[in-house]
């Protein structure tokens, strides 16, 4: 092989191999920030239930409760609300962009 075409196939080989890795990075950077938004989710829908349960408590409480409470845990919180003369209540857990909501019936 000539001097010439070694250093080519080199140079060539080397910007393959740069692409790949550029793609790849990409692939995993990508794979990160939706695992990090599906576990904010997550937490979201777990804060939504904790406003259920404060829900469910008030009602017990008082059956004829009616509003909006609010509530902050770690970082996120919830809202729960509920009009009056409706049997549902709708409790909202957010984290960030993340964002759940859960309607529940009065038993």
């Amino acid at each position: 092989m000539k001097r010439g075409a070694v250093l080519l196939l080199t140079i060539v080989l080397t910007g393959v191999l740069l692409t790949l890795g550029v793609f790849l990075a990409g692939m995993v950077y990508n794979g990160e920030r939706t695992v990090a938004w599906l576990v904010r989710r997550e937490k979201a829908y777990w804060l939504a239930k904790a406003g259920s349960t404060v829900a469910r408590v008030n009602l017990k409480r008082d059956p004829d409760w009616w509003g909006e409470e609010n509530g902050a845990l770690g970082a996120g919180g919830y809202r729960v609300s509920r009009e009056p003369g409706k049997s549902a209540f709708i409790a909202t857990g957010y984290l960030g962009e993340a964002v759940y909501t859960l309607e529940g019936e009065v038993k």
